[in-house]
Order: C-alpha cells, then structure tokens, then sequence
C-alpha cells in the first residue's frame, strides 16, 4: 500500500520508525547484533536489519520512477495523452507502454480482447472459467506441435487495469476526468435497469469499473494510432450498428421515418379545460361555483319566472344556508363531491344538499 494511502496512525508510527532508525544509523560506533541498543519500535537487531532494507527500497523506487518518467517523456503517447489524463501516473503508464503493441491493434476491440475487457460467446464478461477458454496450438518438448486450453488475455494487464488503474481513476474525481463521469452515469444506469435489479452492489461497481477502462481504452487506441500514422477504425457499435454517442441514429434504407405524435395544447392559465375536449369533460371537470351560476341562469331565464324572485323570496336563514353550502362544496370539490342539487334548492326554497 502506498504511504498516502495509509491511516494517520500508520504514518506516525512509520515517521517514528525512521527516526529511530536514523539515530541509531548515525551514531559514531558501528551497530552489531552483540552491541545493539534498542529503542521503542526497534528493540533488536533483526528489526533494525529490517528497517534498514525498507528504508533502501524506498529510496530505490524513487530513484527508479524518476528515471521511469525521463524515460516516458521521449515517447509521443505519453507526452500527448497519458500525461493528461488525471490518475494515469508513471507506472501505469508504464505498464500499459510495455504490454500493448498498438501496430498489432487493428480495432479498438482489439484492446478491449488483449486487456480481458470483451465479452465471451454465453454473454458474460471474459474470465478463467472453463467455457471461456479456447484452443492453443504450442510446441511441445518433444518439438511437435500440439494443443492446449488457454485464456484468450493478458491476466497481469488486467489486473492492473482493473484492480489498479480503475480505482485510480475513481479517486481522481469526476471533475479532474471524465471516465470518471463515466463510471457514475453507467453506474446509475444499470442501478435503474430491470435487467440489473438483482446483482450485488459490488457486482454493479465492478460492471462500472469495466466500462470506465474500456472508454479509456478506445480514447487510447484513437490518440496512439492516430501518432504512429495507422489506420484509424471506428468501434464496433458506431461501425457496424451505426450508433454514435449523443447523435440520433438515422433510418435504415427502406424504412418510413416515425412521425411525432403532436404535443396536447396545454390548459389555458385561468383553468378552463382546451376548446377541443367534450362537453361530458367539461362538465365532469367545472368547479361547483360555475355549476351553479350556470343552473341560477338557466332558471332566471325560464319562462314565467322572474329574474330576482328565487333569491328575494327565499327567507334569510336559507339564503345564509345556500351560501354556507356553496362555499363548503367548493372547498371540497377537489375531493370527489358530486355537484350539488341547485334547482330543488332555490324552487323550493330549501338548503343545499350535497350527496
């Protein structure tokens, strides 16, 4: 584990290590196991022995990434992409440097095969299984040709792609790089999707992993091939199903174009229902207040029957009751009530019922 990447508590007690170390490294007389002094951490020799190679391995690596990255800085890949991508560090790059050979990728599957990242014939993600491993033709000790099962990827480039670069990738965070915006949109997308209802959380993480480094892969293969003057093939998706990321798919020769269904007219603001519904949606959706200035009208215009007289002759306490009932059924209108009964309420001079 790398020494940013440990707890607090790990950090004091490996910052305490070498101080003793480098206090009893020091001192004028030469450490023996028959004269050793030991101090809180390193009580004896051998801890000390210990300490010492630890402390030159780590210097070791330091001298051998810095010479790693003068290296890396003469080659066109690194300097133009992998430097730029925000958690591709030395090493990995390194790694993917020494392991690919982009001449012999002739399409952006052919990483996705060579790195472990394809998916076998039953549909699943390439693995050791036994379905999943193919014919190989070797020599054998004898120098006669034979065969043999083997797996169709490099295993150590994946595991370093999958175990070391995704979660890398994953730390750097989603605004320093967009594979990782990537991650999390797929991730939320096989979260929401039937299909992936019962797998694990750490299945889907996983599933996402493996889609970030392919994106990274093909955005590989277009910078590395297109340096090195090779032909440059499109992915599998876009060349042969002829779907491009963000851009609608045209339709196939022969086949009509869908037309859109119109959009429906939204409601006017003052809440009346469009001019094009029915009459029965009309009067099914009306508020009750309109219901009744719609009866009171009808009545007031029917023959023999005067414009005021229902309201005048009804006597005060029906007219307080009428208002109480209308504005009580208007305010429950929203709630299933059924209209009221106007006209039995204002002929025959009655309360308002509402059933």
């Amino acid at each position: 584990m790398p020494e940013e990447d440990m707890e607090a508590e790990a950090k004091k007690l490996l910052a305490q290590m070498r101080s003793e170390y480098a206090r009893i490294a020091d001192s004028v007389r030469k450490v023996s196991a028959k004269k050793f002094n030991g101090q809180k951490l390193i009580s004896g020799y051998a801890e000390f022995v210990l300490a010492g190679q630890y402390e030159r391995l780590c210097e070791d690596e330091k001298a051998g990434f810095k010479e790693l990255l003068a290296i890396l800085k003469e080659i066109p890949i690194y300097e133009n992409f992998l430097s730029t991508v925000k958690g591709c560090g030395p090493a990995i790059a390194g790694i993917i440097l020494s392991e690919i050979d982009i001449h012999k990728s002739e399409y952006p599957s052919s990483l996705w095969k060579y790195g472990g990242l394809d998916v076998a014939a039953d549909g699943a993600g390439r693995s050791r299984r036994k379905e999943h491993l193919v014919d190989i033709e070797y020599t054998n000790r004898d120098g006669e040709p034979a065969t043999k099962k083997g797996i169709t990827f490099n295993p150590w480039l994946k595991t370093k792609l999958i175990g070391v670069f995704g979660p890398s990738l994953l730390r750097a965070g989603r605004e320093e790089n967009k594979y990782a915006q990537a991650y999390y949109d797929y991730k939320h997308r096989i979260e929401n999707h039937p299909a992936h209802a019962e797998k694990s959380k750490g299945h889907r993480h996983n599933m996402a992993i493996r889609y970030m480094v392919k994106r990274f892969l093909v955005d590989l293969y277009i910078a590395w091939r297109t340096l090195e003057g090779l032909p440059v093939a499109p992915e599998y998706s876009e060349a042969k199903l002829g779907m491009v990321h963000k851009k609608a798919s045209p339709p196939a020769v022969g086949e009509p174009q869908q037309k859109r269904k119109p959009k429906s007219k939204s409601a006017p603001k003052d809440g009346s229902k469009p001019k094009s519904e029915s009459a029965a949606s009309q009067a099914s959706a009306t508020p009750v207040k309109s219901l009744i200035a719609s009866e009171r009208a009808t009545l007031q215009e029917s023959p023999g029957s005067n414009k005021h007289a229902a309201r005048n002759d009804a006597p005060k306490k029906h007219k307080r009751a009428i208002r109480s009932k209308v504005s009580v059924t208007n305010q429950r209108a929203s709630n299933s009530y059924k209209p009221v009964v106007i006209k039995r309420a204002i002929l025959q001079k009655q309360p308002i019922i509402a059933y």
